[in-house]
């Protein structure tokens, strides 16, 4: 409920108000704090995010998963994910809480086995919806094995506006094989970036009440853990291209397979995590114009 409230006042909000103002800035930030106590209410469903590859041919500057630094073995081992899933779907039995699972990135699609993903995703979970988050640059390339597919395991794609892609094309191409496109938070209007720069000094606890990622209704799943944002599962690639120290502890994940039911998972979102403390939100920025990355630390480090 919280999740879908706020999903309906950021498209209203981006229909009269450009992201890049000061106003839409201002009043981000105080519907973020005024609302902070509402939003950090238990979900009834979550939102499963499975990054099945790290790297992106999109190389957006200040991507949350630091995929323009990825390299080819920041992936999600099929093996590993086939165990991840099996396990989800043990501690999903006869609970629904699993709202609908997304195979993501960085570029999802530039997985060559992405259809083994699909495959076992579907069969593992036969009656909740499967999509795939792409940024479409990939799809006018795709062959038909995978359209076939995704056509018998009934994917929904998710396909967010960025201003590099023929958004038009590829929803086209989606459509004629039969598929459906889910509609993004922001509506159909050009995507544009939030700026949450990681600092090695920590943060004023009360700045934890203004990240919109928390208790968002997405939860990453990666390698066995579930992760409340996408910068902890990922701050690896970040540490290892500028030879950082962001550390991650225990406590800023849970391991699926030492749990026994989905609302563990649920209950976990609801809380900061020792890693909250990198995380420089008074210096965030909303709306910030899509760009290519230059690959400075000055993207996601202040």
């Amino acid at each position: 409920m919280q999740s879908m409230t706020r999903k309906k006042i950021a498209m209203t909000a981006n229909q009269i108000l450009p992201q890049d103002s000061l106003v839409y800035k201002y009043l981000m930030l105080c519907f973020l704090y005024v609302t902070y106590q509402f939003r950090m209410r238990k979900q009834k469903s979550i939102i499963i995010e499975l990054p099945i590859n790290g790297q992106c041919n999109l190389n957006c500057k200040g991507c949350l998963s630091f995929a323009p630094l990825a390299k080819s073995h920041h992936k999600y081992d099929l093996e590993v994910f086939k165990h991840d899933i099996l396990r989800l779907a043990k501690i999903n039995k006869g609970q629904g809480k699993i709202k609908f699972l997304a195979l993501s990135g960085g570029e999802p699609l530039l997985n060559p086995e992405i259809n083994e993903y699909i495959k076992f995703a579907r069969q593992s979970f036969p009656d909740i919806k499967l999509k795939i988050r792409t940024n479409g640059l990939l799809v006018p390339q795709m062959p038909d094995e995978f359209w076939d597919t995704c056509k018998e395991h009934n994917i929904e794609f998710m396909l967010p506006h960025y201003s590099a892609v023929d958004i038009k094309l590829s929803k086209n191409i989606i459509r004629n094989h039969g598929l459906n496109i889910g509609v993004p938070i922001t509506g159909n209007t050009r995507k544009q970036m939030y700026y949450f720069p990681l600092s090695d000094k920590k943060s004023d606890k009360s700045y934890y009440k203004i990240c919109p990622q928390v208790n968002s209704g997405h939860v990453t799943i990666l390698n066995g853990k579930s992760y409340n944002c996408m910068p902890i599962a990922f701050v690896d690639i970040l540490n290892e291209n500028f030879n950082l120290n962001f550390q991650t502890t225990a406590q800023d994940s849970i391991d699926i397979h030492s749990i026994s039911d989905i609302n563990s998972i649920i209950d976990f979102a609801t809380k900061p995590t020792p890693f909250c403390k990198y995380c420089d939100y008074k210096n965030s920025k909303f709306g910030v114009r899509w760009g290519l990355s230059t690959h400075q630390i000055s993207e996601w480090v202040r």
